[in-house]
């Protein structure tokens, strides 16, 4: 076999079905570190130039912290060489990555699913569901100590505010098939694991519908529970933007204390829901900077949101 043949095969091999990426960024950036020994011309000048962007720039985008213009899809999608169904992918992945809104997210999240095969398209839907979904991790945190006895009606109004027994049965049957619950001896539910990660990039955004649905638990809390039931206080602090950090990591610090105390409790009658959130209430001094309108900000997401 010729040995330019035989690289090209390697290349091929190197870099994932498009289908299999929830960041167009990541793809590029893989694609770009597997295709460089191949082509000694390619370079970010050259690919900036190719898209009309300038190159230095072009390294943000492949590190995640800025976005390219939708204008620039069709040429690089040329340049990626992919096909009719990979460019739409592609295409959708990138309005699904700059997406801000819960219903934004959603309809691109849809648009992906359809485009990808079978068995990839049904497990990540039903994770994307647990996760945009309050309910869930309240019915596995309440099926860790409560026996279930088949009554779904009861299972679903155990929860504050209450469920259908549909809601709940369908709620049991995701969580079944993502493996976080298991079915006992005695025809029950339990969970298989204490912690749940969200590190994949496409949670942030399903985290991101999770956390507003609970800080909408904690306005009607308000108005529902009375305060024997509830404990709702509020801080405004004035403190350096260079010690923000700090901050987060003795809330960091606290969350972890809060979940070891939790777990050494027993017996458990309960499920307790507990937001801790920080956010400005001045804007941010920025220094003055070129904006080019072939990329676009984002703020760096981590998936605490």
């Amino acid at each position: 076999m010729h040995c330019g043949e035989a690289r090209k095969r390697i290349f091929k091999i190197a870099v994932e079905s498009i289908y299999r990426y929830s960041d167009y960024r990541v793809y590029l950036r893989e694609w770009f570190e597997s295709e460089k020994p191949l082509r000694a011309a390619l370079s970010y000048r050259w690919l900036g130039g190719k898209l009309g962007v300038d190159g230095a720039a072009l390294v943000r985008v492949f590190r995640q912290e800025r976005h390219l213009h939708e204008k620039h899809v069709p040429t690089l999608c040329q340049i990626l060489k992919l096909g009719k169904r990979e460019s739409e992918y592609f295409a959708i992945l990138v309005l699904f990555c700059k997406a801000r809104s819960p219903q934004e997210v959603r309809t691109h999240f849809e648009r992906l699913m359809a485009l990808r095969d079978i068995g990839a398209r049904e497990l990540e839907a039903e994770q994307y569901d647990y996760y945009r979904r309050w309910q869930n991790s309240a019915l596995r945190a309440l099926l860790s100590f409560q026996p279930f006895d088949g009554d779904w009606d009861a299972l679903g109004h155990r929860l504050d505010p209450p469920l259908s027994a549909k809601e709940a049965q369908a709620s049991v049957e995701t969580m079944l098939l993502l493996g976080l619950l298991r079915k006992t001896e005695e025809g029950g539910f339990e969970p298989t694991d204490p912690v749940i990660s969200s590190g994949d990039s496409w949670k942030t955004f399903a985290v991101r519908d999770f956390q507003l649905q609970t800080i909408d638990l904690a306005a009607r809390s308000l108005l529902r529970h009375p305060r024997e039931r509830r404990d709702i206080s509020t801080l405004t602090l004035s403190l350096p933007a260079d010690r923000l950090e700090e901050l987060r990591e003795m809330l960091r610090e606290f969350r972890g204390r809060v979940l070891k105390w939790a777990a050494a409790q027993e017996p458990h009658d309960g499920v307790w829901q507990l937001n801790l959130q920080l956010f400005p209430l001045t804007r941010e001094r920025e220094p003055q900077e070129g904006r080019g309108e072939n990329l676009q900000r984002e703020a760096p997401a981590d998936g605490t949101l």
